[in-house]
């Protein structure tokens, strides 16, 4: 059995994103391909989730799932120093400097912007159409109301 590689014991928050859901978490302990996370809910062991910490993002598959914590074996080398790095300058604010990230505007790539053109124009086509339909519905029962009302007019004229 090889030995368990070494691991540094830190207390940083994070962004954490499981599917489409994000939470906050903290990084307990870190090594180069593994990180041990402390959130309220943690995700089910095998399943793939993004940390975010400032401009680091970390991608791994959770390998353990306890109360409160969870393992996690990382896609990449964890950069160790850098995570250090942004808690010693990032978060050293006071709450009048911080601005929440989800107040920033986000630019959409050109995929995203093409994507959201087609599912526009999809909406708009089915709208037209439901349109159109409903008014030559309206106007198809008016030539049958007039159609209906000549025709059982005569007949009523002919039984006087």
């Amino acid at each position: 059995m090889t030995p368990r590689e070494a691991r540094e014991s830190v207390l940083f928050p994070v962004r954490v994103r499981d599917d489409d859901h994000w939470s906050d978490g903290r990084i307990r302990n870190v090594s180069s391909h593994g990180v041990m996370l402390e959130m309220e809910v943690p995700p089910p062991r095998g399943s793939f989730i993004e940390i975010r910490r400032g401009d680091i993002v970390i991608i791994g598959q959770v390998r353990w799932s306890s109360e409160g914590r969870c393992g996690l074996r990382t896609q990449d080398s964890v950069p160790v120093d850098r995570l250090g790095h942004l808690s010693a300058s990032s978060h050293q604010t006071t709450d009048a400097e911080t601005v929440d990230r989800r107040v920033q505007v986000r630019v959409m790539t050109p995929q995203e912007i093409a994507e959201r053109s087609r599912s526009r124009g999809r909406l708009f086509q089915s709208l037209s159409l439901v349109i159109v339909g409903a008014v030559g519905a309206v106007f198809f029962a008016m030539l049958m109301y007039d159609v209906l009302h000549r025709a059982f007019g005569v007949i009523e004229k002919s039984l006087r």
